[in-house]
């Protein structure tokens, strides 16, 4: 079960209002330093118009538009030397006049050269810890809490292996899946065992490799899913088809 669609848009929005925030401090730090500072607004303005009035120049002298470049750059280096200048002595630096992002690869985009940034994955991850409702029991259940050392060496009589010998070879086995997780297609496993043997522990270490790979987890009990299956199969609302529910 992946994000819906609504997520992404959720996200997105997210993304949206941070960036505008951002602009705005900037716009607002910009107004505070061109108050205390006009020289600075005034420099501002020359380095943003240089290109119209670079084309007004050659338009009349015809002069050699290389030339004309090397002065324009000149000239805008100048003002952007007395600008770094200016700012200093008034106790600020070139950064205050930029925005300030939350993430500065992306700048609040959430997309770097057409791909999702590393911090918009991490977005996708939280979403999915959100949608699952088990972000407080995977603090405890993961696999970095499971000790081997609970499960017996012992092998028992008309066992075919120890508690602990059949938990390694459990676990081999689910960490080689999870390694190719999502890529194989959907894995199916099937615990069985008395209570305390560590079903719902590893259920829920599996579940949060899950979501830190940006996928959903539904995490329900099996009468809870029954029930919901009987009830989507048999009661779902008109307006709606049964494959809606996953």
């Amino acid at each position: 079960m992946s994000l819906s669609e609504q997520d992404y848009r959720n996200i997105l929005q997210k993304y949206e209002e941070k960036r505008s925030r951002a602009l705005q401090q900037r716009d607002l730090r910009i107004q505070e330093v061109y108050e205390r500072i006009p020289e600075i607004g005034r420099i501002d303005r020359q380095i943003e118009s240089f290109g119209i009035r670079s084309m007004q120049a050659y338009l009349k002298s015809h002069e050699d538009p290389v030339q004309l470049l090397k002065k324009v750059r000149t000239e805008v280096e100048e003002l952007r030397t007395r600008r770094s200048f200016l700012l200093r002595l008034a106790g600020y630096s070139d950064a205050d006049l930029e925005p300030v992002y939350e993430c500065p690869i992306c700048k609040d985009t959430g997309f770097v050269d057409g791909k999702r940034c590393r911090c918009f994955e991490q977005q996708l991850i939280e979403s999915a810890y959100d949608r699952s409702h088990m972000k407080n029991l995977l603090q405890q259940d993961n696999f970095k809490r499971f000790d081997l050392d609970l499960f017996s060496s012992v092998k028992r009589e008309n066992e075919a292996c120890s508690a602990r010998t059949q938990m390694e070879t459990i676990l081999n086995a689910v960490h080689k899946d999870l390694d190719v997780f999502p890529l194989q297609g959907p894995i199916n496993y099937l615990f069985t065992g008395s209570t305390g043997a560590g079903k719902t522990f590893l259920a829920g270490c599996i579940a949060k490799e899950v979501l830190d790979k940006g996928s959903t987890v539904l995490y329900l009990s099996a009468y809870d899913l029954a029930s919901q299956l009987s009830d989507r199969r048999f009661h779902y609302r008109e307006n709606e088809s049964a494959s809606d529910a996953w």
